[in-house]
Order: C-alpha cells, then sequence, then structure tokens
C-alpha cells in the first residue's frame, strides 16, 4: 500500500473489512478445530485478526490520503 504508490480503491478496503468480520465464522466453521482458548489457536487466530485489521486501516487511511476534492463549477 505504501511502498509502491499508486491509487487505492474502496472496495480493497472492503473487502479487508469482510474478512475481519468473516474470519471468526471461517474458523467455526472447520472441521477438527480445537476449543477457543487453547494456545496456539488464540496465537494464530489474534495474529490472522490483528494483520487484517492492521491492512484494513491503512487502505482507509491510503483511501483518506489520495482523495482530493474538487471545487464546485463556477456559475456565471
Amino acid at each position: 500500500v505504501l511502498i509502491r504508490p499508486r491509487e487505492s480503491q474502496a472496495p480493497f478496503a472492503a473487502i479487508c473489512t469482510a474478512a475481519l468480520f468473516a474470519l471468526p465464522n471461517v474458523r467455526n466453521v472447520q472441521p477438527g478445530v480445537p476449543p477457543i482458548g487453547a494456545a496456539a489457536d488464540v496465537w494464530g487466530f489474534f495474529l490472522n485478526m490483528t494483520l487484517i485489521a492492521v491492512a484494513d486501516i491503512a487502505f482507509l487511511f491510503k483511501i483518506m490520503y489520495q482523495y482530493v476534492h474538487k471545487p464546485a463549477a463556477k456559475k456565471n
């Protein structure tokens, strides 16, 4: 997002936000998942949630930073 500057669009941030809310449900649907509270499960789950949240925040700041307000057209 920040190393190679290019235009970011809102759908990329929407995908990150959707993944942030979908990840707990995807985790619960998988077969053979250990119960909540297992050390490896907590580490992996919260690490993934943190990475997705950081990516989403970076996309949102990038979108806000690149926005240019267009001036209103002058009426004669």
